[in-house]
Formats: structure tokens, sequence, C-alpha cells
């Protein structure tokens, strides 16, 4: 026992002392390893170059282009070797990768709606300071496209493509009802009165179950709210903006389209649909006449419809008050993690293969797949046909937007509930709505508990090219 003179602290304060300077010398170990990784020797290859490590998720045509294009990049200079890996269409790798800290120094593996999570969770670098040093420019895109590349007044990505969302119609199941396979629903009530003609039941009879269904009103609430004029998030106060009046008029709008088949006879035979990459899509088989798809899907029918099928398109019909032209815009993103050990050279890599040069062989190629980022490139010949001028005046219109809010996973799950309370007539929509608001606004508290990211226009949160 020690005697009240002695100057030996109790075991106990040895203990708490020796914790101290344990965990001081994990901390000073840590960061060690921490500016080595930030700062220490780069990798490089046989003849020098700096190797940088690069994800894709493109497969099939995009990554035999995309693997032709980094090859004639690593041609092209001196300085850099890029070597890239298909991480096999799984973003979820790259969600993974960040929670990690093990990311590649560059990825286009980020989905446009992850942008905003990533941001705020600092996991990748702001773009705008490696813009202002180049000869890229924002310019060289549409308003809309900036503004998917962005967040909080900061650019944190660029893409090559973007994808928008609208409907296609059967022009044979429009003959059959009597409707003008040229003309589309200009209108909401035109386009729910479409959907009721066109729906068909087993032997004349409802009770007996569906067997055409004119559209599908379950699954919606994110392809549809937009058009209602509906904004999910406000990033200045990081607040979710879900139970609003025009929010519960949309749902209210569902849930009346959704009584008229009823619920659970719409479940059971939208249960019962085939895949849709094969010949037994529903749509090319006349199972659903009109659905809510991307640009992409042309490539889905030039596979699998049987001859002679024709098809149309046209722009969510907008509700009084609504967003005429609206679409939610996404895309697969290039950016730089914060754990990026070659920001620099990330960048230069990142700016070459997105510029226009690239991007016209990349995405038209011989036949365009789907729609060009840069304006440029929308411009070229391949797209000058009626399908693919629609959809450049949809990506490019004012009402065209991206989906950017942080936790979007946890937000999709929550939403997804609320319809399904919604429609199944277990909650009205603002009971719904206000549930989700609280449970996910509690979410964002307990994840983000730093101011949110600087909103003024200069500066790069500490990121220097």
């Amino acid at each position: 026992m020690n005697s009240p003179n002695s100057t030996k602290p109790p075991r106990s304060t040895n203990l708490g002392l020796l914790h101290l300077n344990l965990l001081i010398a994990a901390i000073l170990i840590s960061t060690i390893v921490l500016i080595y990784w930030a700062s220490g020797p780069k990798s490089r290859t046989v003849d020098g170059r700096t190797e940088i490590s690069y994800w894709t998720g493109w497969g099939g045509r995009e990554l035999e282009s995309l693997r032709k294009l980094i090859d004639e990049y690593n041609r092209s200079q001196d300085h850099t070797f890029v070597r890239w890996t298909y991480v096999a269409n799984d973003y979820n790798k790259m969600r993974i990768a960040f929670a990690g800290g093990d990311t590649p120094d560059v990825c286009s593996t980020v989905w446009a709606d992850d942008v905003a999570d990533y941001a705020e969770r600092n996991a990748i670098v702001p773009l705008d300071p490696y813009l202002a040093a180049s000869t890229r420019s924002l310019d060289e895109y549409s308003t809309p496209v900036q503004e998917l590349y962005r967040y909080n007044n900061h650019t944190y990505a660029l893409s090559t493509g973007v994808g928008s969302f609208f409907i296609m119609y059967n022009k044979q199941a429009f003959r059959e009802a009597g409707l003008d396979p040229e003309r589309p629903p200009a209108t909401l009530a035109e386009f729910d009165l479409y959907a009721e003609k066109l729906t068909k039941y087993r032997n004349d009879n409802p009770r007996d179950g569906i067997q055409v269904l004119g559209f599908a009103y379950i699954g919606q609430i994110m392809s549809w709210a937009s058009v209602w004029g509906v904004d999910f998030w406000d990033p200045n106060t990081r607040t979710v903006l879900v139970d609003t009046p025009r929010m519960v008029e949309f749902l209210e709008w569902l849930k009346t389209n959704v009584d008229k088949y009823g619920y659970r006879s719409q479940r059971g035979f939208l249960s019962s649909l085939g895949n849709t990459v094969s010949p037994n899509n529903p749509f090319l088989t006349g199972q659903l006449t009109m659905i809510v798809v991307g640009e992409w899907y042309k490539k889905i029918i030039e596979m699998y419809a049987p001859p002679g099928f024709e098809w149309g398109y046209f722009a969510f019909p907008a509700p009084p008050g609504g967003r005429a032209n609206a679409t939610i815009l996404n895309a697969s993103m290039f950016t730089i993690p914060t754990a990026s050990r070659h920001k620099q050279e990330a960048w230069d890599f990142i700016a070459w293969i997105t510029a226009p040069a690239q991007t016209i062989r990349f995405r038209v190629g011989p036949l365009p797949g789907d729609m060009a980022a840069a304006s440029a490139v929308q411009s070229d010949p391949g797209y000058d046909t009626p399908y693919w001028r629609f959809v450049k005046d949809l990506v490019n219109s004012p009402n065209a937007r991206g989906i950017k809010l942080p936790l979007f996973n946890k937000f999709m799950y929550l939403m997804n509930q609320v319809e399904e309370r919604v429609l199944s007539g277990e909650a009205t929509p603002q009971q719904a709505l206000t549930h989700m608001r609280t449970t996910f606004q509690s979410s964002v508290a307990e994840v983000f508990r730093d101011p949110p990211p600087t909103t003024t226009t200069s500066g790069s949160q500490g990121v220097t090219p």
C-alpha cells in the first residue's frame, strides 16, 4: 500500500498512464502511416510511370470500347499508366471500399444518386480546382447535366453518358383499345384514362385477375415524384422534404389509381411476369402496355422484341402545377476517392476519358446505346433520329434533375415502405410521410454530426490540384 506521502501514483493511475501512452503511441503510428500513404512513394511501372488503379462496372460493348480507350491513353503519354479492374456491375463493392478506406485511385463505379452521400462523408474530393487548372469546363454540358455533377456548389464528378426516364407504350395495344397509336396521352387525366382502357381481365371479369395491365402504378414513387414538383432534400440545412402538401397529393393520386385495379391483384400480377432481359419481357409479350423506362431500353427491344413489334414513347404527363418534360437523371460517375494516392494523375485520366473526343467513340460508336453527356457529342449525326432527339430534349429539359441526398439507400428503403403502407391502405399519405421524415431525419443527425460542406463556390475543401 502506498503511504500518504509517497510520490508513486496508485496502481490504477499507473495503468491509466500506460493506457494513455499506448493511445498516444497508436495515434502517432497511425498518423505516420497515413502520411506515408498519402505522400509516400508512388506506385511505379517498369518504365518509371506512375501507376493508378481504376475500377469500372461497365461490361459488354462498353467495356470493350473502354479497354481500347485506356490502352490508347496509356500509349499517348509517358507519365501515367492506368490499370483497370472490372467489378462486374457491383457498385456495392465501391461502398465497401469507401467504408474501409481501401479504394482505387479513380473509379466510375459510383451512381449519380450516391454522389451526395459520398460528398457529405468526404469520401470523394471536389474536382473544382482541377477543372479550374485544366482546359476542361462545365460549360461543355447543359445546365441539368452540370447540376448532376454538383452537390452543395461543388463539382464532385464527371461522366461520359447520362440516363433519363420516360414512358414507352405498345402501339398495337393502343389500336386494339381504340386509341390513336400516334397520339400518346398529353395530360395526366388522359394518361389515367388510357391506362384503364388498356387494362384487360381474364374472362372480362376483374375477379378472375388481370390479364393485361395498362400501367403499373405500383413501384413508381421515385420516378413520378419530380413530375409533381417534389424535391426531396435541402443540402444547406440537411432537411428531408417529404411530408409536403404536393407529396401528399402525389401519393393520393397513386392510391386512387391502384385502388381501381386492386392492390393485391396488381401485386400478384406483377410478381408473375417474366424477366425484363429476355424474350419473356412483359412489355414485349403485351402484358404491360405502358412502362417507365430509360433510353437504354431500346437495346432490350432490339434484342428480344418479336417481329413487327411497334412501340412509341412520351414524357411523363404532368399534373396541373407540375413540371412538364420532367425526368430523373442518372449516370455512372467518374470520381476521385479521398483515399486516392494519385489524385492529379486520376484527374488527368478523368479529364481525358470524359472529353468529347473520347466520349464520341465510347458512347456513340457505330450506333449510340445511350445519350452522351457532353453537348457537342449530343449533336453527333448518330443521334439525329426522332428517338434520340426526344431523349436529348428530355435530358436537357429545365425540369431534368438528379436525386441528390445523403443516405440514399436508407432513403429508398423508407420511401418503399411509404409506398407499401399507403397503397395497401395501412396508413394515409400524411401519416406515412411524417413517420418517414422523422425516421430519416434521425438517421441523418446520427451519421452527419459535422456542419454541411461549405456552400461557397470558391475553395476546394483542402484539395489541391
